[in-house]
């Protein structure tokens, strides 16, 4: 709703203040692109980050365990960029997607 209540107020078609979205994270920045960060291997996912965290490469995002507990896989940030999506399952399959970032283009 407030997405669309701002881009009504910026067209003209109504007379109200802007809201400012809060729920998710929302980048300012012009030139970014949607990547995917992808899992090697399966298990559940430790995430390290939030949603809309701004972090240099080769920060750590999340780690993938095994039902034992044992870190099997360390997931990286391939690029500069920002945290846009995780997913909300914390589990993960070989090649599942765990998280989304925004990256420079």
């Amino acid at each position: 709703f407030k997405v669309l209540k701002n881009i009504s107020i910026a067209l003209g078609l109504i007379e109200d203040s802007f809201e400012d979205i809060v729920e998710y994270p929302v980048i300012r920045e012009l030139g970014y692109r949607r990547e995917d960060v992808n899992a090697s291997k399966g298990g559940f996912i430790d995430y390290k980050v939030s949603l809309g965290d701004k972090l240099d490469k080769g920060k750590m995002i999340a780690y993938i365990r095994n039902v034992f507990g044992d870190i099997v896989e360390e997931i990286k940030m391939p690029k500069d960029g920002y945290i846009v999506s995780l997913d909300p399952d914390f589990r993960c399959w070989t090649g599942s997607t765990i998280a989304l970032i925004a990256v420079k283009e």
